[in-house]
């Protein structure tokens, strides 16, 4: 025969003693909280409250904020050179132009230009712009130098408006290109004449209006991010009052980029 075990009993539970109450009070009843069982039947281990340390004042330390993190900068844009340009102001101290027509000989010049550029496929880019140029001239014929001292002071001034456009290649530094030129010239002459003895002085002025046209080529050269230094030889044919002036006109320039 098998031994017959006897069950055992469980513990007597312990008494919980009620906190006794204020004299005249009724005592509070003591809850009792029974702890969940975890799935093998035993009691989940108690959770450990962590105390923060106190201060030397024993106030308990603030807790640390986190500073957010500084948003990263952006980064510049990519330097594109030309091809990335969008307008342009070019000045012109020094100018000359030769012509081949009488007057013959220089002329000194000076001018301003301002445009825009577009970039078309890979390397192609268009500019377009207008110009304003101003071109001077003196001149001294001594008819008689031995009788009547008789003398010819000649100043001429030609006013140049106009559009232009510029159609080639470029590359981050370079831009190489041809160049087509149209408007309208205004030629102002002054001419005085001093003759006789004693000197008598007559003076007469002149003004005639016309067109203008040219032809040429041209490079430019990006220094930095926004300087340009540039160099254009073009033909150009004036044809006004009935008369035609041919000039090589010779442009070197400096400008900005933008």
């Amino acid at each position: 025969m098998q031994p017959v075990h006897e069950l055992e009993e469980p513990a007597p539970a312990q008494p919980v003693h009620e906190p006794e109450a204020a004299p005249g009070e009724a005592p509070q009843p003591v809850q009792q909280v029974r702890e969940p069982e975890t799935a093998s039947g035993e009691a989940p281990q108690p959770v450990q409250q962590v105390r923060e340390p106190e201060t030397a004042s024993g106030d308990l330390p603030p807790r640390e904020r986190r500073t957010p993190e500084p948003e990263p900068e952006p980064e510049p844009e990519p330097f594109r050179g030309f091809p990335g340009l969008r307008g342009y102001v070019h000045l012109a101290p020094g100018l000359l132009a030769l012509s081949t027509a009488p007057p013959r000989g220089p002329f000194y010049m000076w001018g301003v230009g301002a445009g825009g550029l577009w970039r078309g496929r890979k390397y192609l880019v268009v500019g377009a712009g207008g110009f304003f140029e101003h071109l001077t001239r003196a001149d001294r014929d001594v008819l008689d130098p031995i009788v009547s001292w008789w003398t010819v002071d000649t100043r001429r001034h030609s006013l140049r408006l106009g559009a232009e456009l510029r159609l080639g290649g470029a590359g981050r530094r370079v831009f190489a290109y041809g160049l087509l030129r149209a408007g309208a010239e205004v030629l102002v002459t002054n001419v005085r004449e001093t003759a006789g003895i004693p000197a008598q002085t007559s003076t007469r002025n002149k003004t005639a209006a016309g067109f203008l046209g040219g032809i040429g080529m041209g490079v430019q050269g990006l220094v930095g991010r926004w300087l340009l230094l540039g160099f254009e030889p073009t033909f150009d044919l004036g044809l006004i009052d009935g008369d035609t002036y041919p000039r090589l006109r010779l442009r070197a320039f400096l400008g900005v980029a933008f």
